[in-house]
């Protein structure tokens, strides 16, 4: 399992480190320098992304035929597919907290509020990877990935323009947070996720490649 989880991190590194590289640094730059939280948002989102431009790669290339050569069952790889996406997007929402706290520090930003939201943004992508990696298994990445980029961009731009121009979205975001909304969210991905992988383990065992 290690060994799959390293497998995805190490071939993720060498396909998009220049790209990384970059958006860290120009959306740390907007993050901070205008005080915009959009951006950091907006890496949880693409770390699923990474995930899956990577995922498309394996299926051209013909690693699920290759995996079944190796020591490992089909449980094993669906599994290690689930944890390096979440490991992905548990760094873009660390990122995310991190940019909150500077802003707060610099008093900017309330970061119990843009932690409230992180979790929010954060519990939507790991839902979305929760639906759309047994979408993948089953009808292939690029549909799948294009599925996902429309549903949590349609999410995350109504949500983007409520905060920016609807007065009382802020008004919901509070009482949100007074009933444990944004726990309740991280719960139910939580449920999702797991939900996911279970379904993404039968998809995967009936496939034949």
């Amino acid at each position: 399992m290690i060994g799959l989880i390293r497998k995805e991190m190490y071939a993720l590194w060498a396909l998009y480190r220049k790209n990384l590289i970059l958006v860290l640094v120009m959306y740390t730059f907007l993050g901070v320098a205008l005080n915009n939280m959009a951006f950091p948002y907006m890496t949880i989102w693409m770390a699923g992304l990474y995930s899956f431009g990577w995922f498309s790669a394996d299926q051209m290339s013909g690693w699920a035929r290759y995996a079944r050569t190796l020591p490992v069952s089909d449980r094993q790889v669906v599994a290690g597919r689930f944890l390096s996406t979440l490991i992905l997007q548990l760094a873009a929402g660390v990122y995310a907290v991190v940019i909150a706290l500077i802003n707060s520090l610099s008093g900017n930003a309330g970061f119990m509020e843009e932690l409230g939201t992180i979790m929010v943004f954060f519990s939507i992508s790991v839902m979305g990877m929760g639906i759309m990696i047994p979408a993948a298994f089953k009808w292939g990445a690029e549909k799948a990935r294009t599925g996902f980029s429309l549903g949590f961009g349609a999410v995350a731009g109504i949500v983007w323009y409520a905060s920016a121009n609807v007065s009382e979205f802020s008004e919901v975001i509070l009482w949100l947070n007074q009933l444990n909304g944004p726990l309740v969210m991280a719960l139910g991905a939580v449920l999702i996720y797991v939900l996911g992988c279970l379904l993404g383990c039968r998809i995967y065992a009936k496939s034949e490649f």
